[in-house]
């Protein structure tokens, strides 16, 4: 959006209805998430450069952005990892096992999608991804820590004037997606002034947006 619109979304306190609150949301998640693009691609550029410092930097603003993003995404139930997985763990109908059953299913669906895929390698997952979603509680425990472990990795082949290791890649994500979807958990209850966080965020990213 333009920063206008965002800006006038955020400071008029227009309305106080569950969609107004969730609009405002949608439309602070929808300008961060095209800024990362920005990000993303100071990020390539500094691959390109073999600039190490520049990468760490633009990487950390990366992780910066997406802990922001999770500050609005966290005001509202619509955008909460943890509605969609107490909804798919109600499907178990009082049994305690079926409902761990639907909730891990729920968590597989908006993140790695299915099981690893053997026909592109051991490691290499098929549809991750596929139906990934931004919703607060999975912007920190599952794209941060995929954004942490690319930059690792990708850290140490700038380092060490080598390629990157796909395959090496996939392997740290195999290791930690496998314990960490066993044990994974998301609150379903909100918290935060959804006007008062959407105006802090929008002081900060709109000059970045339209300087």
């Amino acid at each position: 959006p333009r920063s206008f619109e965002w800006d006038t979304y955020t400071h008029s306190r227009h309305s106080t209805s569950a969609g107004a609150f969730r609009d405002l949301v949608d439309v602070t998640r929808q300008a961060l998430a095209k800024y990362s693009t920005n990000v993303w691609e100071k990020m390539n550029a500094s691959v390109t450069a073999g600039d190490v410092d520049g990468f760490k930097q633009n990487a950390q603003e990366m992780q910066d952005l997406i802990a922001d993003v999770e500050t609005i995404l966290y005001t509202v139930p619509t955008f909460l990892m943890g509605t969609w997985t107490t909804a798919a763990a109600s499907w178990g109908h009082g049994n305690a096992s079926l409902a761990a059953l639907m909730e891990q299913n729920a968590i597989w669906q908006v993140t790695f999608w299915s099981y690893m895929d053997e026909s592109y390698g051991p490691v290499l997952p098929g549809l991750a991804d596929y139906a990934t979603k931004q919703w607060a509680g999975l912007m920190s425990q599952y794209h941060a820590k995929k954004w942490s472990i690319y930059t690792t990795h990708q850290l140490t082949a700038l380092t060490s004037n080598t390629s990157f290791n796909t395959t090496a890649f996939y392997e740290s994500l195999d290791s930690w997606f496998t314990p960490w979807i066993a044990q994974a958990a998301f609150t379903d209850i909100p918290h935060g002034d959804t006007y008062e966080v959407a105006a802090q965020l929008f002081d900060k990213y709109a000059p970045l947006i339209n300087p």
